[in-house]
């Protein structure tokens, strides 16, 4: 007499095992009843499970032969999905067809959405959502695209995407030691932008007034600086200073001299210099004594100019008239004098 196997019952639902606390399973439970002739099957039977894309015809695109043991009452428990045999999670609709022994039972079956929460693990879907609302913490082992397919990092953004957030708040790394943060205020409001590295503050910057802090957070300054600035360069460098009709830059040039550099519409006047040897100038980078003074001009006011504490002045300068406009003649030399007055 021919075999007869009914599948009475049938129910789909993942298997919460250990291993699921440590991410989503990997596989489902299967549940059904064998009965024959009225009674149920309780001995070893292999059964064949299959998952396909239509109810009927087609070609399969998952398949898992198995040898179930049910219990007294034909009922077994079938595990489909595996490490070597995985489910597939790229289709939306999916339907499975059993086949006792050699007897497929129809219909198939369309597998409802649970299942389908496998693919939670590695969604690739998740990116096409208009929004996405996380209430709870969320762990993504792979990187993250924001408006962009293709994320090459722990976190992409497209072109154009911004983050925004609400403050306080801000990226952190390292715990609380390192990260970029906005306290509370607004752009409008009082409050201040923090990079922060090996717990101290490294940056500050104020959006309302645009005054930036290194190494402080007293920046009532448009710049204020709790270190000593370095810069470096495989030449000049420096630090440049301007307004609308005047530049000035402090820099260290590819000799190692310190210089104060004033540029105007008649081009760079150099205002003062100091060597590595200590030795300054004045008006001149050509250093031959000590102190090396280059005169603004011919006359009495563009020499050297010195001031008593009650108010006095004397001056000292070089001229190349044939006699002081005013004071005393202290040396001459070949077409020049050094003169000197006070008053």
């Amino acid at each position: 007499m021919k075999r007869k196997a009914i599948l009475l019952t049938v129910g789909l639902f993942f298997l919460m095992s250990a291993s699921a606390l440590a991410g989503v399973p990997d596989e489902i439970t299967f549940m059904g009843r064998l009965i024959q002739g009225g009674n149920p099957v309780t001995s070893p039977t292999s059964m064949t499970f299959e998952l396909f894309l239509n109810a009927t015809g087609g070609s399969n695109v998952w398949s898992d032969t198995q040898i179930v043991t049910p219990n007294g009452q034909g009922v077994y428990v079938a595990y489909l999905g595996s490490a070597l045999n995985p489910l597939p999670t790229e289709n939306d609709i999916l339907w499975i067809q059993v086949t006792v022994v050699s007897t497929p039972l129809t219909p198939r079956r369309k597998i409802t959405s649970t299942p389908f929460a496998l693919r939670a693990g590695t969604s690739d879907d998740v990116g096409t959502l208009p929004n996405l609302d996380v209430t709870g913490n969320a762990t993504i082992g792979g990187n993250v695209g924001i408006g962009t397919a293709s994320p090459s990092e722990g976190v992409t953004l497209g072109s154009g995407k911004n983050i925004l957030m609400n403050r306080p708040a801000g990226i952190q790394w390292n715990g609380a030691n390192e990260g970029i943060y906005a306290d509370d205020g607004s752009l409008t409001t009082a409050g201040t932008i923090h990079i922060k590295a090996g717990g101290s503050e490294r940056v500050s910057v104020q959006p309302l007034t645009g005054n930036v802090g290194i190494g402080t957070v007293n920046i009532s300054n448009p710049l204020s600086m709790s270190k000593l600035v370095q810069i470096y360069h495989s030449s000049d460098s420096g630090i440049a200073l301007s307004n609308s009709d005047n530049d000035y830059s402090l820099i260290v040039d590819g000799i190692d001299r310190f210089r104060l550099v004033h540029t105007d519409g008649g081009g760079n006047h150099e205002r003062l210099a100091i060597d590595t040897a200590g030795k300054v100038g004045i008006g001149t980078t050509t250093m031959q004594g000590v102190l090396n003074i280059r005169q603004t001009s011919d006359s009495h006011g563009g020499g050297i100019f010195m001031m008593s504490p009650q108010g006095m002045d004397c001056r000292i300068w070089i001229t190349s008239e044939p006699a002081c406009q005013i004071g005393t003649t202290l040396v001459t030399g070949s077409n020049r004098r050094l003169c000197a007055y006070c008053d």
